[in-house]
């Protein structure tokens, strides 16, 4: 045993004593690297961590204290390329919103920007502001949070959706929910409807009442609800409802059901609160548009795996009748992947026939395969105008990925001999995914809510 120990020491002496001078060198030389980049990685985390320290400490504070102002500050200033048009795109961050709700809705009213977010909170700043490297918003007190359920709003902090104002009163939507099991447990015999409330218009302080309810039950809790509005004729405004994934979750045609809100677009009366169905065979309308001068409604939804549309809504050909899109009798996407038995019973419910057209649906003006998860819709003429086109409609994208056109500002050309034509479609990207959007007309600049980081983008034209 003591010769063994020996001869393995004595086998380590010899190459060790193989290496020369130089390679030792070498090893020396990529030992200290390798050190000084540890080291400058270690004083990059703790950098960062000195960063994160002071968010959280704003983010709890926002949380246990009334915070009454949001604070955006410019991050970026940068210039890109949309088609042969150079826009300027100004970003300005507040990291606190990301934590209070994710998503975030925005309306212009009177000179100023409102800021929903997806847990209740309602802000607002003058659109002046947008000229400062720093964006102050004050807080205007509602009696919102108080509407929902608290274990509910804590579970799903993304229920409201939507918000817009008209003839001095604030409509905002949401994923309402009901149960005789409280408190709230997401595994129970749920009940998930679309809600609108309203209030009369102040920046001080707004309280809010039951304006519009959809009666039917929803099962689950889903994305897929829609609740984005406009305003429309009159004394109207309009609504879109999603599908609430009836289709994939529930096997069920809803959308194609007359007698049934889900995956329908309706006109409410904002005196008496009462409805009409305007169109059906929707699945997830993420965005809408009236355009009064045409009398047409733009919108955009969510297909299913691929099959994002854009829709359009002649409402001066076929009056009176219900309008068709095909959801989920047709689509341009699939059904996402689950187990075969199941798939048999989506398929019967919902078969998904490609060409609408064949099949007596409306076809959309424009589909997307793969899907961008399309999002807000605006027509506007005078932003970047052509004379050469009918008219020009905006429109922005979430997505998982920055990759065909997710998460960009996209911009559209449309003809319209006898019917509605795409003639010419780009796109900027700003690699966020961009939840809402509003257009700005006095200063003629479009407002992006880019949800990831909990910024506002501020495009305009370079001329």
């Amino acid at each position: 045993m003591y010769r063994k120990k020996n001869l393995i020491f004595l086998i380590i002496i010899i190459l060790v004593s193989s290496f020369s001078y130089g390679t030792l060198k070498k090893i020396h030389t990529k030992y200290n690297a390798k050190i000084e980049r540890l080291q400058n990685n270690y004083n990059k985390i703790v950098a960062k961590n000195k960063v994160d320290n002071e968010k959280f400490d704003e983010i709890k504070k926002f949380f246990l204290e009334e915070n009454k102002f949001l604070n955006f500050q410019l991050s970026k200033n940068e210039i890109g390329a949309l088609g042969n048009n150079e826009i300027r795109v100004k970003t300005f961050t507040n990291h606190i919103l990301p934590f209070s709700g994710k998503r975030s809705s925005l309306e212009n009213h009177e000179n100023n920007l409102f800021i929903l977010t997806g847990h209740g909170k309602l802000y607002y700043s003058n659109i002046s502001n947008l000229s400062k490297d720093q964006i102050q918003y004050k807080k205007i007190e509602t009696n919102l949070e108080s509407l929902v359920n608290k274990d509910y709003l804590r579970k799903f902090n993304t229920i409201f959706k939507d918000i817009i104002i008209k003839n001095s009163k604030v409509y905002i939507s949401f994923t309402n929910w009901n149960s005789k099991i409280k408190p709230f447990n997401p595994a129970a015999d749920n009940c998930y409807f679309t809600s609108v409330v309203s209030g009369d218009f102040s920046l001080n302080k707004i309280n809010f009442i039951d304006f519009f309810e959809m009666k039917e039950c929803m099962p689950l809790f889903t994305n897929s609800a829609g609740s984005i509005m406009d305003k429309f004729k009159g004394n109207e405004i309009l609504l879109t409802i999603g599908d609430y994934g009836s289709c994939s979750k529930l096997a069920r045609n809803f959308a194609q059901e007359d007698n049934h809100l889900a995956g329908k677009i309706i006109k409410i009366n904002e005196i008496d609160g009462s409805f009409k169905i305007l169109s059906k065979g929707h699945r997830n309308q993420q965005g809408i548009f009236y355009d009064k001068s045409k009398n047409i409604i733009f919108i955009t939804e969510h297909g299913p795996k691929g099959g994002d549309e854009i829709n359009i809504n002649n409402l001066s050909k076929n009056q009176g009748n219900i309008k068709n899109y095909g959801w989920g009798s047709a689509s341009y996407g699939e059904h996402y992947d689950t187990n075969p038995e199941y798939e048999k019973k989506i398929t019967k419910a919902c078969p998904l026939k490609k060409s609408h057209k064949e099949n007596n649906f409306i076809e959309p003006i424009k589909y997307f395969v793969p899907s961008i998860a399309i999002t807000q819709i605006i027509k506007e003429n005078n932003f970047i105008k052509n004379n050469e086109v009918d008219d020009i409609i905006y429109f922005s994208s979430l997505g998982y990925t920055s990759k065909e056109g997710r998460r960009s500002f996209h911009r559209i050309e449309l003809l319209n001999n006898k019917k509605i034509e795409v003639k010419k479609h780009d796109y900027f990207t700003i690699s966020d995914r961009i939840r809402d959007m509003v257009y700005l007309k006095e200063i003629k600049k479009f407002i992006l809510y880019l949800e990831l980081t909990g910024s506002l983008a501020v495009i305009s034209l370079e001329e």
